[in-house]
């Protein structure tokens, strides 16, 4: 019998066989190693991670992946690829961004995502789902193969240390991680071999078939600048597909202009971040047209930054302005990317300086350029690349790996963590200077669809200058859309318009609405801030609530019988689901599998244990005498009491006695609902309910230390609010317990359709 190897899964899954760059990298992650792995632009990083993945996952990997990039084209195309290679259908792939919230719970094997939405899921501080909920993803997070690609993107400062601190908390709980790039220094590789232990792994160009026949060279125009003129002079030398990148949206419009009076328009296109999503997907497609290195058409395409990583372009000539050097070499990873095989490809990238350093650091650019004036008309080859990075780089990176940039960011997460402060949170990945926009000229009429409105990120300082700057005698209104995010109950939210008057009230990350004389949208240029538009139309919006409420319907059941029903559905669907994940928590806490096990099903069977308070029974309808209520079918339509954090308090003194283990059994029972919740209600136990807990911990072993104190049956007080995000063990094992506590609770009460519910509903928000 011919035994089947991981690496024939490759060949069977992308249809090539792999590079020995993946296949080292497939080796570490099936031992259940962390890894390091860099290698050059076009050379299947992602493919290295998601085969394993498939191959590994229960064994030496977690069932679930979470895939983590800095930008959202990059996950659309990243995802669709996933969905190509998941040929098993029990392995579902979805994306997730704040455009397209598709998977707002995080329930899906594996989720290609950004950045900032994996850690703000991880501080149960999710970005696209109410805060209360918060556990659910965090749980999925802390459970997942957690895969960091295009870590040179991240702020260093931020995103970088927010990822860090993540991938820290994997590792002591021996969990797997992958970090990726094509452009960190080497002191960044020692770093992570040396405090993180993870494989470093590096690429050759002489094995990637990409690399081998490309030939790129530099040249470098100091002092002087892209111009119309300029581009139109490289044009007539090439006469062949050409992109030139500025810095700034408002430089590569300008450009487009000049370039277009110059040229004419055919075959010259203008791509940058504040065109709408159908408008850039449109845009990315005749992209393909042209500068598929199979086509025969010519053109120019225009751009900023949002070229440097996820485009699948090659031109002939790349003429750009000046960026940091790792930004330079993302550029020029578009410049004879891929040609005819066994072919030579031969490239030009054209580097220009720039009057305007913004938006990046001046002493940084000043480096570059003096480091590419030793490299000038030299040919840019892997070595070389990594060359111009350690020289420039190396120094930086030595001071962003210091560990008190790590702690600040720690401390950071940790407060946002406590809170549920999304904008501390989101803070702690990158600096939001940019707020959302959308044009109409009466926002209030469409109420709660506003948030269907068409919307495109914007710098804060250009609407605040717009704001400003409005003609003398105008009264064109600018709106900030308001949301109360941590509402009580599930109902569609209350929308307030506030209208602005001073432009220092225009703040980051915030939802605001100008009026048609202020901006204008054009799908040729994008977002105009000189010219009077129209107003955008509301799109289709998935969170439409249905009539029949959050599960369609809920029957009625025995206290007993639904705690009997979660545990069915623990042991059933998601113990097997876990089992990896929970044997490595059962290894940190030294106990055994089983005893972890034990601890989990006691608080699954208890976890209702507040709905045996004399209230609450009165509240749903029994009465006295009569067999106590789970649900009595009628649920949605009653004002219920609260009662998870009852059902804490009530052990208090059992979750002291196990330890710091029990205290994130204490918390998940008390979060089951809303996470943060610490107000104990009033109450009192109906008589007879320890012969109902009896009945449900039946068979469970914890069962046997119940010893409940007479003071704990009937009180008013508060339980601790949310654990300790620094230590790593007590809030993995909570948010884990959460999720499987949670999602245990719902399929128990609305099968599969509640799982689905959520996701549909939230992802419209």
């Amino acid at each position: 019998m011919i035994e089947i190897t991981p690496f024939d899964d490759f060949e069977r899954l992308t249809g090539r066989k792999p590079y020995p760059h993946q296949i080292e990298t497939i080796d570490a992650l099936r031992k259940g190693k962390s890894v390091l792995l860099r290698a050059p632009t076009g050379s299947g990083k992602s493919e290295a991670v998601f085969v394993p993945f498939v191959s590994n996952r229960g064994k030496t990997l977690p069932n679930q992946m979470i895939y983590s990039l800095p930008l959202r084209t990059l996950v659309e195309d990243l995802a669709e690829r996933f969905k190509g290679y998941a040929q098993d259908p029990s392995l579902s792939v979805s994306l997730h961004h704040g455009g397209k919230a598709f998977s707002p719970l995080f329930y899906p094997d594996a989720v290609v995502t950004t950045i900032d939405q994996t850690v703000g899921a991880y501080c149960c501080t999710p970005l696209s789902l109410p805060i209360r909920h918060g556990n659910i993803p965090a749980g999925a997070v802390a459970n997942s193969f957690l895969v960091f690609d295009e870590v040179h993107t991240f702020e260093p400062l931020l995103g970088l240390q927010s990822a860090l601190i993540l991938a820290y908390h994997s590792r002591n709980l021996g969990f797997p991680f992958a970090f990726m790039s094509a452009t960190m220094p080497d002191c960044f590789v020692r770093h992570m071999q040396k405090k993180f232990s993870a494989e470093p792994i590096e690429a050759k160009e002489k094995d990637i078939l990409v690399r081998q026949n490309r030939e790129v060279f530099l040249h470098l125009h100091k002092d002087h600048h892209i111009t119309g003129a300029e581009v139109k002079a490289q044009w007539e030398k090439s006469q062949g597909k050409m992109i030139v990148v500025c810095n700034k949206v408002d430089r590569a419009q300008k450009l487009f202009r000049e370039t277009k009076d110059l040229l004419g328009s055919q075959g010259i296109i203008l791509l940058h971040s504040r065109f709408l999503g159908k408008d850039r997907e449109e845009k990315q497609k005749r992209l393909q047209g042209i500068f598929d290195p199979k086509s025969d058409k010519t053109g120019i395409l225009i751009a900023t930054q949002v070229i440097e990583v996820g485009l699948d372009i090659s031109c002939d000539t790349m003429l750009t302005e000046v960026s940091p050097v790792d930004s330079i070499i993302q550029r020029a990873g578009r410049c004879a990317r891929r040609g005819k095989e066994n072919e030579k490809i031969k490239g030009n990238l054209h580097v220009y300086d720039v009057e305007d350093h913004h938006p990046y650091d001046e002493e940084l650019l000043k480096k570059t350029l003096q480091a590419l004036q030793h490299v000038d008309r030299r040919r840019l080859d892997w070595d070389l690349e990594l060359s111009l990075v350690n020289d420039v780089l190396s120094d930086e990176f030595n001071e962003y790996l210091k560990i008190e940039n790590t702690a600040k960011i720690l401390n950071q997460l940790s407060e946002g963590a406590f809170t549920g402060n999304r904008k501390q949170v989101e803070e702690s990945v990158r600096k939001v200077f940019s707020c959302q926009v959308s044009i109409h000229d009466n926002p209030s009429s469409v109420q709660n669809k506003i948030f269907s409105l068409p919307k495109i990120n914007l710098p804060v300082g250009l609407l605040r200058k717009l704001l400003k700057g409005r003609p003398e005698g105008t009264n064109a209104p600018v709106w900030e859309i308001q949301i109360d995010q941590n509402r009580v109950k599930d109902e569609k939210p209350s929308v307030i318009f506030k209208q602005m008057t001073s432009s220092n009230s225009i703040y980051p990350n915030v939802f605001y609405v100008v009026h048609p004389t202020l901006a204008c949208y054009d799908p040729e240029s994008g977002l105009l801030l000189d010219r009077v538009g129209l107003s955008f139309s509301a799109e289709t919006n998935l969170a439409e609530e249905p009539e029949t409420g959050r599960f369609g319907s809920i029957t009625r059941e025995t206290w007993v019988e639904h705690s009997q029903k979660v545990l069915s559905v623990f042991r059933q669907r998601l113990l097997p689901y876990y089992e990896f994940t929970l044997k490595k928590l059962a290894k940190a806490w030294n106990c055994r599998f089983r005893d972890l096990v034990d601890k989990i099903e006691f608080s699954l069977a208890i976890h209702d244990l507040g709905k045996l308070n004399i209230d609450w029974q009165k509240a749903i309808g029994v009465k006295r005498g009569e067999v106590p209520l789970a649900h009595s079918g009628q649920d949605l339509k009653l004002n219920l009491p609260p009662h998870a954090t009852i059902s804490a308090y009530v052990f208090y003194d059992l979750f002291y006695k196990w330890g710091i283990i029990g205290d994130a059994m204490k918390y998940a029972i008390a979060h089951h609902h809303s996470v943060r919740a610490k107000e104990v209600p009033k109450f009192k136990l109906i008589p007879g309910w320890q012969e109902q807990l009896s009945n449900a911990l039946k068979g469970n072993h914890c069962g046997s230390e119940v010893n409940v104190s007479i003071e704990k049956q009937e009180s008013s007080t508060t339980v601790d609010k949310f654990p300790d995000f620094a230590n790593d063990k007590l809030y993995r094992t909570y948010t884990i317990v959460s999720r499987i506590l949670r999602l245990s609770d719902w399929i128990a009460t609305g099968g599969d359709d509640a799982i689905l519910y959520f996701e549909k509903w939230y992802a419209g928000i």
